[in-house]
């Protein structure tokens, strides 16, 4: 009501004085003060038109674009649109004031204005075709401030991308990942293809292209892709849903072609490249984890013995490369782990299954080398909590390894994994031949406990090197007396 008072006023006192004109100008009549009497009369008259002109525009901003307009499109209405109603109602005004207060013929004037139109409107044609199309992209909305858009400008050169940060009657302005302005006129805008990834919704859909040798198994590469991305979903501007999926696109010179789509909130919560930079690096390193790398294009053509491309996986020198990683058996010699190696059975498991159950009994422990799986505990109420994930490299069960204890926790396959398991029978004999190994792993695991005293309640005592030891002595005896 504020923003109302002051042009009702100023619009009220016009037209009181103008009702009440006859009374304070009664008899002037002749001379100069006739001439004041007509001049004050017209002043009042445009003062009423114009006044009212902004009253209306007032009116009409508050119960019309704030009120009407701006909820049913949930956003800021564009300036564009409403200071060019404003200007028809202004220049309807001074049309009137025209007709009316100086009584003259329209006719002539439109025919004048018309000629000066036809001459400013060639002199400025691309300025008239920037506002309308500005107009246009105001009515229609294409895009709007804060939206995160695409142009394609049909050239050689890179597609502009950027987040709209004004549209105004000449141009538009984008903001680009480097922080930098991108101005582009309206009337350029309206012959290039905008591609809108803000609408209808905030999550977007983004793609990343990896090439895999032929040789590599369709359904093991999608199972190590697939997991590479989940990886990284807990980071900010990644959404968890929908899920990434990873395809096998096509087969050309490379190999096969994957392509992975992810969903992020590009501008409001990640990059498209910094995402790109994420999804990238998490998969080369499962890739290099599991022995593999992008292909390249085979373009030379010569005659020789195929050679490996990489270790097979699943065989012993792969399992060796694999159990040399994990430090619970940092201490075992070369010979040892050659014994430990010839063992280790290979486990595939679906998606949705578990590995190991909280509660039942268990004499083995997992590496997983493939996938991703998922930690859960049981809560108050009997319901399942998600506390963690594991990733290729990690090993879980290790407490029921060495002492035989019940399941702390379910693990579940958050994709198709593949794992490595170690049963107490495979650790047995080394455990006979040198027992300062159980010492050894004794200290491992206790360090490993330490690290996760935050996440583990009955460990949370463990904030010191003499707790950690006590810890280590008294696992030394569940170990010993387990295996003995």
């Amino acid at each position: 009501m504020r923003k109302i008072l002051f042009p009702l006023f100023i619009f009220s006192i016009f037209l009181t004085l103008l009702i009440l004109k006859d009374y304070f100008l009664f008899g002037v009549e002749v001379g100069s003060l006739a001439i004041t009497k007509k001049f004050i009369y017209y002043a009042l008259q445009i003062g009423l038109w114009i006044s009212g002109a902004h009253l209306l525009n007032v009116l009409t901003k508050i119960f019309f674009w704030d009120a009407i307009v701006a909820k049913t499109i949930r956003g800021t209405v564009p300036r564009l649109l409403t200071h060019f109603f404003s200007l028809i109602v202004y220049i309807i005004a001074i049309f009137i004031i025209i007709g009316s207060v100086f009584d003259r013929e329209l006719t002539g004037v439109w025919a004048t204005s018309g000629v000066m139109a036809l001459i400013l409107g060639f002199a400025l044609r691309n300025m008239i075709l920037d506002l309308f199309t500005g107009l246009a992209v105001n009515i229609e909305m294409p895009y709007k401030i804060g939206d995160w858009i695409e142009i394609n400008t049909n050239n050689p050169k890179p597609d502009i991308n950027g987040e709209v940060i004004d549209i105004n009657w000449r141009a538009t302005r984008l903001r680009d990942e480097e922080k930098r302005v991108v101005i582009i006129p309206n009337s350029l805008i309206s012959t290039y293809i905008v591609t809108n990834y803000s609408q209808p919704r905030k999550s977007i859909r983004f793609e990343n292209i990896v090439r895999l040798d032929s040789s590599v198994p369709v359904g093991k590469a999608k199972r190590i892709i697939l997991a590479a991305v989940k990886e990284v979903l807990n980071h900010e501007g990644f959404y968890k849903d929908p899920e990434p999926t990873v395809m096998a696109n096509e087969t050309n010179e490379y190999g096969v072609e994957y392509k992975i789509r992810y969903w992020i909130n590009p501008w409001k919560g990640i990059y498209p490249t910094s995402a790109r930079d994420v999804i990238n690096s998490s998969i080369l390193k499962y890739l290099s984890f599991s022995g593999l790398k992008p292909s390249f294009p085979n373009e030379n053509v010569f005659f020789a013995k195929s050679k490996d491309k990489g270790i097979e996986t699943g065989s012993l020198e792969y399992k060796r490369r694999l159990l040399k990683q994990v430090n619970l058996f940092n201490s075992l010699e070369e010979q040892e782990i050659t014994e430990l190696v010839g063992k280790i059975d290979e486990k595939t498991y679906s998606k949705g299954e578990n590995l190991i159950t909280s509660g039942d009994e268990g004499e083995s422990m997992f590496i997983l080398y493939e996938g991703q799986l998922d930690v859960m505990v049981n809560v108050d109420n009997g319901a399942s909590h998600k506390v963690g994930e594991i990733y290729p490299g990690q090993f879980f069960g290790e407490m029921s390894l060495l002492t035989g204890e019940p399941r702390s926790a379910t693990i579940s396959a958050a994709t198709d994994i593949v794992a490595f398991e170690i049963k107490r029978q495979h650790v047995e004999d080394l455990f006979k031949k040198r027992p300062s190994i159980m010492e050894d792993i004794s200290k491992v695991v206790a360090l490993r406990t330490r690290e996760n005293s935050e996440a583990i309640e009955s460990f949370s005592h463990m904030d010191d090197i003499d707790s950690m030891n006590n810890f280590a002595q008294n696992l030394l005896g569940k170990i010993k007396t387990f295996f003995y």
